[in-house]
């Protein structure tokens, strides 16, 4: 699971700042959220659940985060997924 206080809080007093100005605020301003760890997200570890990718960083965002950014989602940290997204669900037999 990947955390990132300093920038959740920097996000947060950032939305707390729109809502005192008066301003328009996005849909979810200050929302926070996790979200699985395999969008891509600018700058954050994104390792896919696999070590292989422990030290991949991404220099581009997938669509989803972007969007969910824009909306004034406050993302306080990845949570872990399957090695490599794998579903092991769908793939033991009875």
């Amino acid at each position: 699971m990947t955390e990132d206080r300093e920038d959740a809080s920097a996000l947060a007093a950032a939305a707390d700042s729109l809502t005192m100005s008066g301003a328009e605020l996005p849909r979810l301003r200050g929302l926070p959220m996790a979200h699985k760890d395999t969008p891509t997200t600018q700058g954050a570890p994104t390792t896919y659940g696999s070590i292989i990718f422990r030290d991949f960083v991404p220099d581009v965002e997938d669509l989803v985060i972007a969007r969910l950014n824009a909306s004034g989602v406050v993302t306080t940290r990845k949570a872990n997924v399957p090695r490599l997204r794998q579903d092991h669900s769908r793939s033991l037999k009875c």
